[in-house]
């Protein structure tokens, strides 16, 4: 299962504890990625707050995951973990009502290649047949 993973910093977080840590948090990133849990791995702007996207068996497994960076076991910065929902489990919950078949606003969607799961999908604009690939 997919987790959207966004760290931020705690009170206790000072750049001098987190300097001390920065290459053991490095190590542990890496051994993630090499181990298949850590999938991507982002900053913000600010270089602040770390977004990653991990796989894991479940929100648990997630978590743990988590506690193996040395920032998180000495307070430093916490993660706030949301279970990700792939296009793949919606589809296998049957299509929603919003799906391409139906019109999107101000125009009209048509799918090609499916029952309901497109390889591309169309967008007129003016709903007039003149239609470009979304996809």
């Amino acid at each position: 299962m997919r987790f959207l993973a966004i760290g931020r910093h705690t009170a206790a977080y000072t750049a001098e504890a987190a300097e001390a840590l920065m290459a053991a948090e490095m190590g542990t990133a890496s051994d993630l990625y090499r181990e298949g849990v850590l999938r991507e791995g982002y900053m913000d702007e600010s270089y602040s707050d770390a977004v990653l996207l991990l796989d894991a068996a479940d929100l648990q497994a997630a978590s743990e995951q988590l506690t193996r960076y040395p920032m998180v076991r000495a307070g430093l910065i916490e993660f706030e973990i949301t279970p990700l929902v792939g296009l793949p489990a919606i589809a296998d919950a049957g299509r929603p009502a919003w799906w391409p078949n139906d019109p999107l606003p101000g125009g009209e969607a048509v799918q090609e290649d499916g029952p309901w799961r497109p390889a591309t999908l169309y967008w007129s604009p003016e709903g007039d047949g003149e239609r470009e690939a979304l996809s």
